[in-house]
């Protein structure tokens, strides 16, 4: 058998400290980077490889790696709460026009956001079962591979203004069907059909958990703004200036058809504050007050649902020096939701840039462990990585950025964050190499322009990152 290298011997000699010195969150962390190099790395697997140490330090290694919390088995995943977890697939367009997926996605979300207000089961991120559309593996592998044990997944035809839906719940452990069932309706009765269905998935799984804990608190929307809001929801992910501008687009025609409809106003506000730290706006842009002004009309209209609130309260606290008010319209969404992955990476910027980047570690690291296969995980591998670097952990700061920048390549954070690790390094030619690489996407960044749209609230770390970015050739103004 082939000995493990000496630093991921290194590695596990950290957690295994960690363990000992009951630093859980430090723990738990270091696991996370432990699989980001053997996926699903547990005691069984370490007790096959072959390491050179005598039986009895080999006892005291497993005994901290055993505290620090990493998984006794392959592919088992102790920082999962005990709970009943569920994963709502993507459901499949069976409409026979593939420009409508968007729809079938959206309906898919919908049934998920309503099973995650309830508190009692783990729910799996949109973005990691997203992913896996289309997939060829059995139920069994899907359950492991997002370390669920339910499944829902079905199919949406919509012909005109008729639906017909059909769903199963599956027990992934077992490959058997607990639960399936038809719904045919109009498009008048969409947002019935999906308490309907969140309501049956809940009383199949936990019976005790009564189908009122659903909230049923949407108001009636304009259906055509409606459909606009679903269209921008399957852009926003995709990240890039032209998707955004799309979306909001596509969310400002939908406010123009429903001016009181509060998921596109939040959206919308969210939306907005991508473009500045994207390197997407022009010098003499302005958006800040009308994102706040629909953050806050939002709020005004559902203060008690968690999508809006983390949202919103991003917007309010990006945009504006209300930076408690907006992390406590976040932290109120994340009481209500905390399955919400997003909501965990909103609230581990806004701790980072206003001055605590230990709670943006431990923030982003729980949006991980709910959605470890999102496509757009990059925002918190990419968070962890500029907290490392206020905290002046350069080295991991670079590992994060690496990390990050391999998954999200469109994502510009990434390249700031790398450049400024690399230059504190005194890796000066490499850090001006990724400097280049930014300018050649976003050419009007500049100190200038970082230090007047970055949302610093704290000087200080505003202060590192502004010169380790200087250090690595970003210049103070831009002539683009």
């Amino acid at each position: 058998m082939r000995q493990p290298s000496a630093t991921f011997w290194c590695d596990l000699a950290l957690v295994s400290t960690l363990g000992y010195l009951g630093r859980e969150k430090e723990a738990r962390l270091a696991i996370q980077e432990l699989h980001q190099k053997k996926p699903g790395y547990s005691l069984e697997q370490y007790a096959r490889d072959d390491f050179v140490l005598a039986p009895a330090a080999h006892q005291v290694v497993v005994e901290g790696l055993r505290k620090a919390g990493l998984p006794e088995r392959d592919g088992e995943d102790k920082t999962v709460e005990n709970k009943p977890s569920i994963a709502v697939l993507p459901f499949s367009n069976l409409s026979g026009d593939p420009t409508q997926q968007y729809f079938s996605d959206g309906f898919s979300e919908e049934v998920l956001n309503g099973l995650t207000r309830i508190r009692s089961f783990r729910i799996i991120a949109r973005n990691s079962s997203f992913a896996l559309r289309d997939s060829s593996r059995s139920a069994p592998e899907i359950g492991r591979q997002l370390g669920t044990r339910y499944l829902v997944n079905g199919s949406l035809r919509n012909a005109g203004e008729q639906l017909r839906i059909a769903v199963q719940l599956v027990d992934s452990q077992t490959d058997s069907q607990i639960w399936s069932d038809r719904y045919d309706g109009s498009l008048e009765d969409i947002f019935d059909l999906q308490d309907q269905i969140s309501a049956a998935v809940i009383g199949a799984i936990e019976p005790k958990v009564k189908s009122s804990e659903i909230e049923k608190t949407r108001r009636a929307v304009h259906l055509g703004a409606y459909e606009l809001y679903l269209k921008a929801l399957s852009l926003v992910y995709e990240m890039t200036r032209m998707s955004t501008d799309e979306a909001l687009s596509l969310l400002n025609q939908a406010i123009q058809l429903d001016g009181d409809f509060n998921r596109a106003l939040s959206l919308a506000a969210w939306c907005y504050t991508l473009r500045p730290t994207q390197g997407w706006l022009s010098r003499d842009s302005d958006e800040a007050g009308q994102a706040i002004e629909m953050a806050r009309k939002a709020l005004a209209g559902e203060p008690d649902n968690p999508e809006v609130l983390w949202q919103s309260g991003y917007a309010i606290w990006f945009f504006s020096d209300a930076l408690h008010e907006g992390i406590d319209h976040i932290d109120r969404s994340l009481e209500l939701n905390p399955n919400s992955a997003q909501a965990w990476v909103a609230s581990g910027w806004a701790r980072l840039f206003s001055g605590d980047p230990q709670t943006a570690i431990e923030h982003h690291s729980r949006a991980i462990e709910l959605s470890p296969m999102d496509p757009i995980g990059y925002r918190p591998l990419n968070g962890i990585a500029a907290a490392f670097v206020c905290l002046g952990d350069y080295e991991r700061a670079e590992q994060w950025s690496r990390k990050a920048l391999a998954l999200g390549p469109n994502y510009h954070g990434c390249y700031r964050i790398l450049a400024t690790s690399l230059a504190y390094l005194g890796k000066t030619d490499e850090a001006s190499e990724v400097i280049k690489k930014y300018l050649e996407l976003v050419p009007q960044v500049s100190i200038a322009y970082y230090r007047k749209h970055m949302p610093w609230k704290d000087t200080r770390y505003r202060e590192i990152n502004e010169e380790g970015l200087r250090l690595a050739g970003l210049p103070e103004v831009s002539e683009a």
